[in-house]
C-alpha cells in the first residue's frame, strides 16, 4: 500500500467516525423536532448530492469536446459518481420528513387551496415516490455506462469506443437535464408549490457542476503532490480548471439574475412571494452575503492569472465557493418555513453526518482507484501538445 493510499484509508476512517457522530446527533434532532431537522437536513443533503451528480455534465462535455482540462479530473469525477447509492440511502430521512417540508402532503391544505388541487395530479406522495427511483435508476445507468466505456477506451482504445463515449455525452446531457429538472421540481421547487420557474432546474444544474468542479480541484491538487497525477494535474491544467470555475460562476450569476429580473418585472402573485420570503426578515443579508462571497469575490480572484496557477490560492477560492454553495442552499430551502435566518447545531450535525459518510465512501474508493489514463490516444495527444 502506498503512502497516499494509506492516508486515504486513514482519512476514510476519520470521515466515517465523524459521520457516525453527526448521525447520532442528527437522530436526536430528528426525534426532538422534526421540522427543524428537516430544514437542516435538506440543504445538507442537496450539497453532497450536488457534488456527486454535478460530475455528469462535466464528464459528458469532456467526451464531446476532448479538452485537455478534462483529463486532469475525469477519473476523479467518475469516482465521485460511485457515491450515488450513498446519496439514495441518505435521502431516506427526507422521505420520512415530507410532512414537515411539503405543504402539498397535507390533505387539509389541499382541500382549501385551488392551486394545490390543480397541481395534485403531479404533486402527490405516490407520484413523488414513483419518480424518485426512476431518477436514480437513470443516473445509475448513465454512470455505469460512462465508467465502463471509459475503462474500455483506456485498455483498448478504438474509434468506435470514442464515438460511443461522444454519443453518450450528447444524449446524456439531454437526459441529465430532464431528470435533474424534474428532480429539483419535486424536491426543492415544490417546497413552495404555488411558485414556479422554468429556469430553476438549470440554475441547480450549474450549482451542482460548480460544486463538483470545486471538489475535483481540491482532490486534484491533493493527488498532484505525487506522480502520476503530478504530471497530469499540471499548472496549465490547473489554470484551465480555474477558468472553467470562473465560467461556471458567470453562468450561475447570469441565470440567477435572469430569473430575478423576469419574475420581479412580471410581478405575478404566485411568483413574487418566493423572492419576498428571501429578501425580508434578515434573509436579505444572507442574499447580500451570497452576492458578495459567491460572485464578487470569486469573480475578481479568478480573473487573476496568478491565483489560477498557484495551487494553494486556487484551493482557497474553491473552498470559499463550496461554503457559499451550502449557504445558498440554506437560503433556497429555509425561508419557506422560517421567517428569519437561523443556523444551529442541527445544521452542522446534519452536514457532518451526510458529509462524513459520503467522504468516507469516496476516499475509500479513491484508495483503490486509477486516477490517470494509460492508453487513451486523445489523452496522450493532449499530454504532448
Amino acid at each position: 500500500m502506498t503512502e497516499t493510499n494509506a492516508n486515504l484509508q486513514k482519512g476514510s476512517n476519520i470521515a466515517f467516525i465523524a459521520g457516525a457522530l453527526g448521525a447520532a446527533v442528527s437522530a436526536f434532532a430528528f426525534f426532538q423536532n422534526r421540522d427543524t431537522f428537516a430544514l437542516a437536513y435538506m440543504p445538507a443533503w442537496l450539497f453532497w448530492f450536488g457534488i456527486t451528480v454535478g460530475s455528469f455534465p462535466l464528464i459528458m462535455i469532456h467526451h464531446l469536446t476532448s479538452g485537455g482540462w478534462g483529463f486532469a479530473i475525469r477519473r476523479i469525477q467518475e469516482n465521485l459518481l460511485k457515491a450515488l447509492p450513498v446519496c439514495l440511502v441518505l435521502f431516506i430521512p427526507i422521505g420520512l420528513s415530507m410532512h414537515s417540508l411539503y405543504e402539498w402532503t397535507h390533505a387539509e391544505h389541499i382541500a382549501h387551496d385551488p392551486i394545490l388541487q390543480s397541481k395534485s395530479l403531479y404533486l402527490n406522495v405516490t407520484g413523488f415516490w414513483i419518480r424518485l427511483p426512476i431518477y436514480f435508476a437513470i443516473w445509475f445507468w448513465m454512470a455505469a455506462k460512462l465508467r465502463k466505456h471509459s475503462a474500455i477506451q483506456d485498455e483498448n482504445p478504438t474509434r468506435a469506443t470514442a464515438k460511443k463515449l461522444s454519443g453518450y455525452g450528447g444524449a446524456g446531457v439531454l437526459i441529465y437535464t430532464l431528470t435533474i429538472t424534474f428532480a429539483i421540481i419535486d424536491w426543492v421547487m415544490s417546497l413552495e408549490p404555488h411558485w414556479f420557474s422554468t429556469i430553476y432546474g438549470a440554475i441547480f444544474m450549474i450549482h451542482f457542476a460548480m460544486s463538483s468542479l470545486a471538489v475535483s480541484i481540491l482532490f486534484g491538487v491533493y493527488f498532484s503532490k505525487k506522480e502520476p497525477m503530478k504530471t497530469v494535474f499540471s499548472v496549465d491544467r490547473m489554470h484551465d480548471l480555474g477558468s472553467l470555475l470562473f465560467a461556471s460562476i458567470m453562468l450561475w450569476a447570469y441565470t440567477s439574475v435572469s430569473q430575478l429580473i423576469i419574475i420581479w418585472s412580471a410581478n405575478i402573485q404566485e411568483e413574487v412571494p418566493w423572492y419576498l420570503h428571501r429578501s425580508t426578515g434578515g434573509w436579505e443579508w444572507v442574499a447580500a452575503a451570497i452576492f458578495i462571497f459567491h460572485f464578487v469575490v470569486p469573480f475578481f480572484l479568478l480573473l487573476m492569472r496568478f491565483i489560477k496557477r498557484k495551487a494553494e490560492r486556487l484551493v482557497k477560492v474553491a473552498i470559499l465557493i463550496l461554503i457559499m454553495r451550502w449557504v445558498e442552499l440554506i437560503w433556497h430551502v429555509k425561508p419557506t418555513l422560517v421567517d428569519h435566518p437561523s443556523f444551529s447545531w442541527v445544521d452542522v450535525a446534519t452536514w457532518v453526518a451526510i458529509g462524513g459518510i459520503w467522504l468516507g465512501f469516496v476516499l475509500r474508493n479513491f484508495s483503490s482507484a486509477q486516477l490517470t489514463f494509460k492508453q487513451d490516444p486523445i489523452f496522450h495527444a493532449e499530454e504532448h501538445h
